[in-house]
């Protein structure tokens, strides 16, 4: 018997339309948020550069495998919880096991609050404890943030610092992130931040963080 193997080859080829957009029922094109001024964007030719020449891979490596996109608005701490607990698998964090990939174990953003210690994590409003509803509302503040990933790291696992631009400068926070993202796959950064501080359209938001150190020493929130 011959065994004939067949690739197929789909060409998509997508036709902008002439408007902008539809009408408020249909569907509008999506548009990506504008950069801000002295940034680079991670898909640009500069971007790409300093990536491919990045002092600490490890860390982006470990967790762009894992990169987890937010269910809603509100979910970036959950969203960036499992991408970090995922990378830390390499470091013996172990995750339950998920209907959506049993049997295999794999943290999603709603096994999180399937775990009973964050059902118990306290929030800022009294006797309210953390739920997918509490954060769909609103988010989480560093603190609650904190709280509820050291149900699957401990206490000692979270470092929580809160860093003011007033108080803190450029070259601290450099030295904070090389010292940890230097014991990657043991170790990695989770920064909540006001987008608009940094030339971002937006509120509060959770990110990811690797970093590039070089002539300019490049941080990359994702």
């Amino acid at each position: 018997m011959r065994v004939v193997a067949v690739l197929l080859l789909l060409l998509v080829v997508v036709v902008a339309p002439d408007d902008a957009a539809a009408g408020d029922d249909g569907p509008r094109r999506r548009g990506l948020l504008p950069v801000p001024s002295g940034d680079v964007a991670l898909n640009s030719t500069a971007g790409l550069a300093r990536l491919a020449n990045a002092s600490h891979p490890a860390a982006f490596h470990h967790i762009a495998t894992h990169l987890e996109t937010q269910r809603n608005q509100a979910f970036c701490s959950a969203a960036t919880s499992v991408t970090i607990l995922n990378a830390l698998a390499g470091a013996g964090v172990d995750a339950p096991v998920d209907g959506f990939y049993a049997p295999y174990a794999y943290y999603t953003q709603r096994a999180l609050f399937e775990n009973a210690c964050v059902r118990r994590a306290k929030t800022h409003v009294y006797r309210v404890n953390m739920s997918p509803k509490f954060l769909a509302r609103g988010g989480a503040t560093l603190e609650e943030w904190a709280l509820y990933l050291s149900c699957f790291v401990g206490q000692a696992g979270v470092a929580r610092h809160h860093a003011d631009a007033n108080e803190n400068d450029a070259n601290a926070f450099r030295v904070v992130v090389k010292a940890t993202l230097a014991d990657a796959p043991n170790a990695f950064i989770g920064v909540n931040f006001r987008r608009v501080e940094i030339g971002e359209a937006g509120g509060g938001h959770m990110r990811r963080v690797r970093i590039h150190a070089g002539p300019r020493t490049t941080a990359l929130a994702w």
